[in-house]
């Protein structure tokens, strides 16, 4: 459950607003939201007046959210993570990450193989169907 937080000034000290920390990570407030619905985002910290405010801990998080979703992890697999982050299995949700940043290497991995490879190849007029000069 949220928390309500007293003073709606919206200072570094009262957390960061949610059209502050959505222009932060190139993200659209209703995105936030979603994923605060879903939750992939734990419930924000609302001021008297209903807005929500994040802190450092909750930035932290946005911050880590953003790193898997930029890294291909699907939205299921993010609000799995969410729901074990907030429960008493955060071992199991820092596992899961661990996995998914593994498998992103080997994946950058395989890309930068693929990327060599296409630069030793010959130029694209060495294609069969280009007329020899």
């Amino acid at each position: 459950m949220s928390s309500t937080v007293s003073d709606e000034r919206g200072g570094e000290k009262h957390g960061k607003r949610i059209a502050h920390t959505a222009a932060r990570y190139g993200v659209t407030v209703a995105t936030l939201r979603l994923y605060e619905q879903q939750g992939i985002l734990p419930p924000a910290r609302r001021t008297s007046g209903g807005h929500r405010r994040y802190d450092k801990a909750d930035l932290d998080w946005v911050d880590t959210v953003m790193l898997l979703r930029a890294t291909g992890m699907s939205t299921a697999q993010m609000i799995h993570v969410g729901e074990l982050a907030r429960g008493d299995r955060r071992d199991e949700a820092d596992a899961l990450i661990a996995v998914h940043a593994e498998d992103v290497l080997q994946q950058a991995a395989q890309l930068r193989r693929n990327a060599r490879a296409l630069l030793r190849r010959g130029p694209a007029t060495s294609h069969p169907g280009t007329a020899a000069t």
